[in-house]
């Protein structure tokens, strides 16, 4: 088959991915691309987007390379046409919010980059989500606001990067707008739905069973889950996970158990019931900044703790830590490090958990 032309007839996938990969014994030139996803449509009698997507399935099995800047696709052994050291999308909130979070993140994004000799460049999108005071609940974006923000960045800049690497914030409902265009990216920090999209996820399970055996072990017979704020798929994972773990152990937390922390009078109605109570209670909050100022409350009331309320924390970050107030911490930074590794190893999970450690404090 001569390079310029593009007749290749019949029908069905199969003959379609014999004919592309029989090309290599066709003396085809690497430096050239196979033919358009349009011509092969038209040639094997099915739809543009089919024939993209089955194609990426076959740069997913590693039997063609797709190119980093144009989208086209090219015989394996083409890697040195098909790649170039751009450099990798991060496509965060302002980092005012839960700074440390995405600092770590960043901090891991960035290590990996540069060892591979590539540049970071990060786009920071306010309507992510909105906190003008840590004292009540932050504003997340819709995913209509999303899916403008995505637009712009797929059309203005998607082609000058090598891969994209976005922060949990981002909706499936707004991304799977794109879902052609997500083979080379990552989520951080949750897991997702979307196919071809690659995650690195909180192992949530873990951070439940370690959490209920500190706190069980350390003498707490009751538990309430407070609740940070609403409207976040992690915060909700979590609590959901030490629910179901609890009930595993025959331990079973009930609804009552959850409570509202949101804003400063639900957390002071909160301290104060738990104060006049009769039990020694702990709070488990998955929120590092609501701990924070959970832990205030009590010593606010005079409460002991942990002699009379106990609390751990479900981040770990500095600012619980710098209190010594007991946490399941992750690690952001080996978070921010796992999703380059995503984007550029061949042959490696589409969806990875990070573990968590368990750092006592003085609050439990």
């Amino acid at each position: 088959m001569a390079n310029s032309k593009y007749t290749l007839k019949g029908n069905g996938f199969e003959e379609l991915e014999q004919t592309i990969l029989g090309l290599d014994s066709a003396n085809w030139n690497p430096k050239n691309p196979l033919p358009p996803t349009r011509l092969l449509a038209e040639s094997f009698h099915t739809s543009h987007t089919k024939v993209y997507r089955f194609l990426l399935n076959l740069v997913g099995e590693g039997k063609l390379v797709a190119h980093e800047v144009n989208g086209r696709f090219y015989l394996k052994g083409s890697e040195a046409f098909a790649t170039k050291n751009l450099p990798v999308a991060c496509l965060f909130r302002n980092l005012e919010n839960w700074f440390m979070v995405a600092k770590g993140q960043l901090t891991g994004i960035s290590r990996v980059c540069e060892s591979l000799g590539r540049g970071v460049v990060l786009f920071r999108h306010g309507n992510l989500v909105q906190h003008p005071s840590v004292e009540y609940p932050p504003l997340f974006g819709s995913a209509s606001d999303q899916i403008k923000g995505l637009q712009v960045f797929f059309d203005k800049h998607f082609s000058t990067c090598s891969g994209v690497i976005f922060e949990d914030l981002w909706l499936d409902e707004a991304l799977e707008h794109f879902s052609t265009q997500l083979h080379r990216a990552v989520v951080v920090g949750r897991q997702t739905k979307i196919k071809n999209l690659k995650c690195i996820y909180l192992d949530c399970d873990s951070a439940a069973y370690q959490a209920l055996a500190h706190l069980h072990g350390r003498g707490f017979k009751k538990i309430v889950l407070a609740i940070p704020f609403q409207g976040n798929e992690e915060v909700d994972r979590q609590m959901e996970a030490l629910r179901l773990a609890s009930q595993k152990l025959g331990l079973p937390i009930s609804e009552e158990a959850f409570k509202m922390a949101t804003t400063p009078e639900e957390r002071t109605k909160l301290i104060a019931c738990l104060k006049s109570g009769s039990e020694r209670v702990a709070i488990f909050c998955p929120e590092d900044n609501v701990s924070t100022l959970l832990y205030q409350e009590i010593q606010k009331q005079g409460v002991s703790c942990p002699d009379k309320v106990g609390l751990l924390s479900g981040m770990g970050e500095a600012g619980v830590l710098g209190l010594q107030i007991s946490s399941i911490h992750y690690d952001y930074i080996q978070m921010g490090s796992l999703a380059v590794t995503k984007l550029f190893e061949k042959n490696v999970k589409t969806h990875e958990a990070v573990t968590p450690n368990f750092i006592q404090g003085i609050s439990t």
